[in-house]
């Protein structure tokens, strides 16, 4: 079996079960919901724009894969040169990160959406993973995406991958005004001593 149609059906294997994980998750939380079900007062929160953007980021990604996988010749025009050592390399953080989206979501338990709401009693998770970064989710499937983009070595992928990714930057911003707003003191305090995706440095930012 030759390097590509390893990166081919590798990338196909670490990318479907991301949104799985998500669902099983989802439905685990709230077995009498959908997963992705969607309140009117959570779209307005995410913004029409935005909804309908990420949406369409998320599904071109999944053709992009799917076409990669099944005729990768119809795609060399948009190939990127990155070494098998890298390709790999990905592969191996593709499957980290899927490891590590599992244990943030049983970290969050119930208190976990697909959109910007908050659940019945929302507490705020201080611990494992959230205690020194405070979007440890958004870290995981950012390493995933990149990973995703490593393995194909295809500059179209990257491209909708950054995209997707500053739109998470964006969605942070809202997601800690909602909770800045229910917690208050207590979700500044958390702020101050984390960082959004990376614990935060001694004396530094996020």
């Amino acid at each position: 079996m030759t390097d590509d149609v390893v990166f081919r059906v590798g990338l196909v294997a670490v990318s479907v079960p991301a949104p799985l994980i998500q669902t099983y998750f989802g439905r685990r939380a709230r077995p009498h919901q959908a997963a992705y079900g969607l309140k009117r007062a959570a779209f307005f929160r995410e913004g029409r724009f935005n909804f309908i953007l990420h949406a369409t980021l998320v599904f071109g990604m999944a053709a992009l894969i799917g076409v990669y996988a099944a005729s990768p010749r119809s795609l060399r025009w948009c190939a990127l040169p990155i070494p098998a050592l890298w390709r790999w390399f990905g592969l191996i953080l593709a499957v980290l990160a899927l490891l590590g989206l599992v244990e943030v979501h049983r970290q969050l338990g119930r208190y976990w959406s697909a959109y910007l709401e908050l659940q019945e009693n929302h507490g705020l998770i201080t611990s494992g993973l959230y205690r020194r970064i405070r979007h440890p989710m958004y870290t995981m499937i950012s390493l995933h995406m990149i990973a995703l983009s490593m393995v194909s070595a295809n500059w179209l992928l990257t491209a909708l991958v950054a995209a997707r990714l500053v739109l998470f930057f964006r969605r942070m911003g809202r997601e800690e005004a909602m909770l800045t707003e229910h917690f208050g003191d207590q979700y500044r305090r958390y702020m101050q001593r984390t960082g959004r995706l990376l614990p935060r440095l001694r004396g530094g930012g996020d």
